[in-house]
């Protein structure tokens, strides 16, 4: 099932263990039930760039709400994923920063090998405050910076999660509930689920009973009209064997 690819991925792609699988899953739906990222898509993010992210300095949790708020902007999985690598591998250059980034960088206030090291304390925060920066330049400037520093491919993405702050921000509070939350919430889906099907099949059982009885009914005049002179004939073909025994 979906479930069960999504922790292999997980423990695959991320090195997890069964239960920081278990977790991260139950983030994703989580993050699903509480934004407009679907779980699927969130995994689908991870499994391509989170190991990336992790190296960048995020947690797994993290990696996944910075996705989900991404995706929830609009940005489909393939794009969330594009600007997950650029994120994390363009502000982890340090001094190999090309020279215009450095530039871009320096414009907004940041030095690049200052912010390579700031994203391996508090990635989330350190992504924060520069897109933030971004958003306090000159609107005429704000693309080609957001282009230099996050690379072209990842511009688009990068402008959207920009100009929503506020929906990363609420991802990552719902990242850092506790795991009990997280794994609660595919408990709660799997009951839903469970509870759902049950009553299908009650319903179904019900509607089984009323046919018979619809049925039933509906039908007994005409069987009794066939079977009481069926019945009759066999009635005298039986006298008529008895009476000519042998």
């Amino acid at each position: 099932d979906q479930a069960g690819e999504t922790l292999a991925v997980f423990t695959a792609a991320l090195g997890m263990d069964q239960q920081g699988a278990m977790g991260l899953a139950g983030l994703a739906n989580h993050l699903s039930n509480n934004s407009n990222a679907k779980a699927s898509d969130i995994a689908g993010v991870m499994a391509r760039q989170g190991a990336t992210a992790k190296m960048a300095g995020f947690s797994a949790n993290e990696a996944a709400a910075l996705s989900a708020a991404m995706l929830s902007s609009g940005m489909g999985e393939e794009r969330s994923a594009t600007a997950l690598k650029n994120i994390s591998g363009r502000l982890t250059l340090g001094s190999a920063a090309a020279t215009s980034q450095q530039e871009a960088l320096s414009t907004i206030g940041f030095d690049s090998v200052e912010l390579a090291a700031s994203m391996q304390s508090d990635a989330s925060g350190t992504l924060l405050t520069v897109l933030e920066a971004t958003k306090e330049a000159p609107l005429e400037e704000q693309g080609a910076l957001i282009g230099q520093i996050f690379g072209e491919e990842a511009k688009g993405a990068v402008a959207s999660l920009a100009g929503n702050t506020e929906q990363y921000l609420k991802t990552l509070k719902l990242a850092n509930q506790g795991q009990d939350v997280h794994i609660q919430s595919l408990q709660d889906e799997y009951n839903a689920r469970v509870n759902t099907t049950e009553n299908g099949l009650a319903q179904f059982i019900n509607k089984l009973n009323r046919l018979s009885v619809v049925v039933g009914s509906a039908l007994l005049p005409a069987l009794n009209w066939v079977l009481e002179p069926l019945g009759a004939g066999i009635s005298l073909l039986a006298d008529f064997a008895e009476a000519n025994q042998g």
